[in-house]
């Protein structure tokens, strides 16, 4: 745990393969606390995210983006996340690279400043759960999976966190090819 958190803190890209129940919402959690930003953390499925966020303690707020929302709901949590009040972000592979989410991280022209803005908060962590999901095998069952990496020139995080709890040497590639993870013979 302690290497993936430090990992996160120094915005490194990063993939820690560790048995279930060893605490790895920890290795993103605890950055998200510590860092300016939201966390967004990327979950195959909603029972999955509904238990993270029933035992994230509530200093650190969180809240889904998958699963059926009301436009009302939906507008509400958007206005929460861009005022800062949200620290982590739960949401499917399948939500976050719709067109619709895509757009929050397009810079928009803002008035007051004459600039080009982008209105989705800094993104301090982008963590993949349940990571062997990208590997090949799984790009039948999960297409969205294999757009992940095309997501992060877009969303632009400090730094990434790939967790999973499954993965042999070819998964392992697999996931550090999608999300451009060096091995750590390859780091400078």
């Amino acid at each position: 745990q302690e290497w993936a958190i430090e990992r996160c803190l120094d915005e490194k890209r990063s993939l820690l393969v560790a048995p279930t129940g060893f605490g790895k919402s920890l290795c993103f959690s605890l950055p998200a606390a510590m860092m300016k930003g939201v966390c967004i953390v990327v979950s195959p499925l909603l029972s999955l995210i509904q238990d993270q966020i029933r035992v994230l303690p509530a200093r650190l707020p969180a809240v889904t983006l998958s699963g059926p929302m009301s436009t009302a709901s939906m507008a509400a949590t958007l206005d929460d996340i861009v005022r800062g009040r949200i620290k982590v972000v739960f949401v499917s592979p399948e939500r976050l690279t719709s067109a619709s989410f895509r757009r929050l991280f397009r810079p928009r022209w803002n008035k007051e400043t004459n600039q080009q803005e982008r209105t989705f908060p800094p993104v301090s962590v982008f963590c993949v759960d349940e990571a062997h999901c990208l590997s090949q095998w799984a790009h039948n069952f999960r297409p969205s999976y294999l757009r992940l990496g095309s997501m992060l020139e877009l969303i632009a995080p400090q730094s990434v966190l790939a967790v999973t709890a499954t993965a042999g040497p070819p998964v392992v590639t697999d996931i550090c090819r999608t999300l451009k993870i060096l091995s750590a013979s390859n780091e400078t």
